[in-house]
């Protein structure tokens, strides 16, 4: 699963299968993810885990196997791998013993509140850190606005790729002369691209609003 299909992509745009297939597609989302993602997800690295409320009291216990990110129910848990999908892979969960060696834990479940579920539970006497990244949308279902961008920036980059071979030529005997023609389509979807972009980026600022006040009532909300 990634943010937006190659269906996603023809619906917004002409392009037959004939000028380009779904595997070539897919390749340009793999590229484009990455962007979107640089663009709107923040990163976190080696966060230490302990008490943030009491919802999300994250006991290290020998025991406890399910521990909150403290972007969790403010933000969204991001794509970190920048793979398209939010899944296990995306946190990166370490465990530090009382001798300072380092190992990395399993992750058996992640949902896009940020929270996070072990395989094992880490000891009483360990500090646990994670790395991860977050969102001002959801990516684990990527949200509609997510999907729009995607389908939009992938198909600029497409008739880049397209109009790039896409020459006019005129032959005067043994002379022949060449030269691209405009990419119009590129430019129209790439401000698109932007213009839907800057209505994600709004949303990061509301998030850091959240994160500034009214975080008890945002995470009450979405408990409900």
């Amino acid at each position: 699963m990634s943010y937006c299909s190659a269906t996603d992509v023809r619906a917004i745009a002409n392009i037959s299968t004939t000028t380009m297939s779904d595997s070539a597609i897919n390749s340009i989302i793999a590229l484009a993810v990455p962007k979107i993602n640089k663009e709107i997800n923040g990163i976190v690295r080696e966060e230490d885990v302990d008490y943030i409320d009491d919802v999300r009291e994250n006991k290290i216990d020998g025991s406890n196997k399910t521990f909150y990110t403290r972007k969790s129910f403010i933000w969204f848990l991001g794509d970190y791998n920048n793979d398209g999908s939010v899944t296990t892979g995306d946190v990166l969960v370490y465990e530090y013993t009382t001798d300072d060696v380092k190992s990395q834990l399993t992750v058996s479940a992640v949902d896009e509140t940020g929270k996070i579920t072990l395989a094992t539970a880490p000891a009483a006497t360990s500090d646990v850190t994670m790395t991860y990244a977050y969102a001002p949308v959801s990516e684990y279902t990527p949200d509609p606005l997510l999907k729009i961008a995607c389908a939009q920036l992938v198909t600029a980059m497409a008739f880049s790729k397209i109009n790039a071979t896409d020459w006019s030529r005129i032959s005067l005997g043994k002379l022949t002369v060449a030269r691209p023609r405009m990419d119009r389509p590129f430019y129209e979807y790439k401000q698109q691209y932007d213009e839907t972009l800057h209505l994600l980026k709004s949303r990061i600022q509301q998030r850091r609003n959240y994160d500034k006040s009214g975080m008890m009532d945002v995470i009450t909300e979405r408990l409900k």
